[in-house]
């Protein structure tokens, strides 16, 4: 067997984008089909640090996004990475006061703006925090995939060679 070097960054992104969209695809597809657990880390992973990425706990919180967030510090555990895990329990905490973000989005979004108008630093402080102490998820997920690969579904047919590894 030959080794093969790590993936690039641009290789990761690329190969879980490509499985994002398909899982999503999927879903959209048959939405009464609940996919497993390892699929839903997998999502859950993949929209918080894309969510992060882009407008930090503000975006993540306040969108539909924000639904996974009861999920996300679990998921996070899952794929190995606690620094981030326990930044967003800390933000889910400080953001609602203690209890579980709503389910709702429009009333989650609400309490999110309530406490960027209200506490807007602590907010970018959050954001600091979890790009600075937090892991780097993309190489974590892409590790987590890699080993659960079977109980994901479509992950052979979007990531070539999945199923020899």
């Amino acid at each position: 067997m030959k080794d093969r070097s790590p993936p690039s960054e641009t290789e990761v992104a690329n190969t879980l984008s490509n499985l994002f969209g398909h899982l999503i695809s999927i879903r959209q597809s048959t939405p009464q089909a609940d996919g497993s657990w390892p699929e839903e880390v997998f999502l859950v992973v993949y929209t918080l640090d894309t969510e992060m990425s882009m407008g930090g706990f503000y975006l993540y919180l306040s969108n539909d996004s924000g639904t996974s967030a009861p999920t996300a510090a679990r998921a996070l555990l899952q794929i190995g990475a606690l620094e981030s895990a326990a930044i967003v329990e800390r933000a889910i905490h400080l953001i609602f006061h203690g209890a579980p973000p709503p389910t709702d989005p429009q009333t989650c979004h609400d309490m999110v703006q309530d406490f960027a108008d209200e506490e807007g630093d602590r907010l970018c402080e959050l954001d600091d925090t979890f790009f600075e102490e937090g892991e780097p998820l993309m190489r974590l997920l892409y590790s987590y995939v890699v080993a659960n690969h079977h109980a994901i579904r479509g992950s052979s047919q979007v990531w070539p060679g999945l199923n020899q590894t």
